[in-house]
């Protein structure tokens, strides 16, 4: 795709009609074609990009401004928390989740074989089921829990299923990864950017949103850490980013991993014979 693209055999997105504001609009055209200090200079002038200290602080913020768009009333299935790996998205899930219970906006955990659901919570099918109807990624709501059934509410058709089936192919939908979320719209999008490592996927992230992405990010030594098995990390060795979370963020969404051909790969003497072993012109 890309030798395609550099051949311009491609079509190009122009217009963003996904997003409301004219600056958040900006901001991703401007993230999308490199320029990503100036993306976040606009995130940060309409205080969107929110740094702390830790991973666990960050994912009590996530889960506090989860609650604070449901209370001005965004439809729970109109909110969403992104994050880059399975483990983040189950982390914030618990949070949320929790909080929503303390809060009374669902119910208590009542046991269906060896999970536990409440009344109230969203939901995610992860395998589809085509015999019933149901296909991966379709969210719905818990409305009745069995010992050995799970009754769902899937975009207005009332659904039961074993609770074999619930726990095979169920998931909490507070949050989910950025990988699963190309293609969703939401009213508002929360992320956790601290495993953005490049800006392909920064921008998927960035633009799932109508009308408003917050971005959550730790400092760098938290980055540091975990981009430290990524040997192609611009964060390795970079004392001089110390303690500059935003800077460490910029660094990431500015990486583009393009995969090349096999053509693109070999060294230019093997395929032109007028280029040396050494790179020089004969």
């Amino acid at each position: 795709f890309a030798r395609l693209s550099r051949e311009h055999l491609r079509g190009e997105l122009v217009d963003l009609h996904r997003q409301r504001r004219g600056w958040e609009r900006a901001a991703l055209t401007v993230l999308r074609t490199g320029d990503v200090p100036r993306a976040l200079d606009l995130y940060t002038r309409h205080d969107r990009l929110h740094a702390h200290p830790d991973t666990t602080t960050l994912a009590t913020a996530i889960a506090e401004q989860y609650l604070a768009a449901l209370a001005d009333g965004t439809p729970a299935d109109e909110v969403i928390a992104l994050c880059a790996s399975r483990a983040g998205a189950a982390v914030l899930n618990t949070q949320i989740r929790s909080r929503l219970q303390q809060a009374g906006l669902i119910g208590p955990d009542l046991a269906a074989g060896d999970n536990e659901y409440a009344v109230g919570e969203q939901v995610t099918v992860t395998r589809n089921d085509h015999r019933r109807g149901l296909l991966n990624g379709q969210r719905g709501v818990v409305t009745a829990v069995h010992p050995d059934r799970v009754t769902l509410d899937l975009d207005g058709q009332t659904v039961t299923v074993p609770t074999a089936w619930a726990n095979d192919r169920l998931t909490t939908a507070y949050a989910t990864t950025i990988h699963k979320a190309q293609g969703l719209t939401v009213d508002i999008a929360l992320v956790d950017a601290t495993g953005i490592s490049d800006r392909s996927a920064g921008y998927v992230a960035l633009s799932r949103a109508r009308d408003g992405t917050e971005i959550h990010n730790t400092d760098v030594d938290q980055l540091r850490d975990a981009l430290a098995d990524d040997p192609l990390s611009p964060m390795r060795n970079r004392d001089n980013d110390r303690g500059d979370g935003r800077l460490a963020l910029a660094n990431r969404l500015a990486r583009v991993r393009e995969q090349r051909l096999g053509i693109d790969q070999r060294p230019a003497w093997r395929h032109d014979p007028t280029v040396t072993r050494e790179g020089r012109s004969r």
